[in-house]
């Protein structure tokens, strides 16, 4: 094995996929078609082993992970209650990998089932501030929907419950949304103080310009974005 060259100081890697053994047999049985998506998925093994993730990770000295649950997006496999119950599975799931091994994953980024809004607002409250969550992840597309849906957009201002002051955990005063590289995102209508937008692809430097400026636009303080 070649040893790679350690850094000084702590690295902390952000949205790392981890797929939690009891989320991924109900994501399963949920959705028994998936087929060679799940065979796919138990083909990457440091997404299940975590004595092979350790040891990867151990190549790079103080080298941390804010896990977060991979592709397919909880929305394509269930609506309703069922994907609500998806999303609370794997959280808790989560939640319980990083107090287990808090000294490898300090928080997760939460999932939720954008195709009930209601329900992804308490489930958001939950995870943040009952499991000690860093953040939650929003997909661009709801179910092939956008973001900016004008179904899903008015409920995002009905409820809205994605103010970070509900959200924020005790002692906490900034919050993280994920938000993958695709249609682009109204962020003026939702408040955000901090944003990490990962798999910008092809959008590049074009994207988040114009993250930035409408996330400006729409925010009383700027963002930090983080581009994967």
């Amino acid at each position: 094995m070649v040893k790679l060259p350690m850094a000084n100081d702590t690295i902390v890697d952000i949205y790392c996929h981890i797929m939690p053994e009891k989320f991924f047999q109900e994501m399963s049985r949920i959705a028994p078609r998936l087929g060679n998506i799940a065979a796919r998925l138990r083909g990457v093994k440091k997404l299940f082993d975590l004595d092979e993730r350790f040891r990867e990770m151990d190549q790079f000295g103080d080298y941390r992970e804010i896990i977060s649950l991979p592709n397919p997006p909880i929305e394509d496999l269930a609506a309703g209650d069922v994907g609500l119950d998806l999303a609370r599975i794997g959280n808790d799931a989560m939640a319980e990998l990083c107090a287990r091994h808090p000294e490898r994953f300090p928080t997760f980024v939460a999932a939720l089932s954008m195709t009930d809004v209601e329900g992804s607002v308490k489930e958001a409250r939950r995870a943040v501030k009952e499991l000690g969550a860093g953040g939650v992840q929003i997909f661009t597309s709801v179910a092939g929907r956008p973001l900016d849906d004008p179904a899903i957009r008015a409920d995002l201002r009905h409820h809205g419950g994605v103010r970070p002051s509900d959200l924020a955990a005790p002692g906490a005063h900034r919050q993280h949304a994920g938000l993958p590289g695709g249609a682009e995102v109204p962020l003026r209508d939702v408040v955000v103080l901090r944003l990490a937008l990962r798999h910008l692809g092809g959008h590049g430097a074009d994207g988040v310009q114009r993250a930035c400026s409408t996330a400006i636009r729409g925010s009383r303080s700027s963002p930090i974005i983080s581009a994967g």
